[in-house]
């Protein structure tokens, strides 16, 4: 017996979509992670730290020219301040 039959009678087989995580910006121990839908839509990622833990953030600058005019600068620059809350680092 072929092997499509034997799975055809099984039931549909579920598809299933690794989500892709990139590194896109560094700021001293921390690094920004976006996943693919996050940079297809121009979201913005998770800061981490290099322990792992999530980081807390303050975003206190005001926008940049390009960010200020509609457009996107790419980065995260309205971002102040970065705290690990396990390690204690900052940035």
């Amino acid at each position: 017996m072929p092997l499509s039959a034997g799975r055809a009678a099984a039931g549909p087989r579920t598809l299933y979509r690794l989500s892709v995580s990139t590194v896109v910006e560094f700021r001293g121990s921390f690094r920004l992670v976006e996943t693919d839908g996050q940079r297809l839509r121009r979201g913005r990622g998770v800061w981490y730290d290099r322990c792992g833990e999530l980081a807390q953030t303050e975003h206190n600058n005001p926008r940049c020219d390009t960010c200020a005019r509609g457009g996107s600068c790419g980065m995260d620059c309205t971002l102040s301040r970065l705290v690990c809350p396990r390690c204690g680092a900052t940035a």
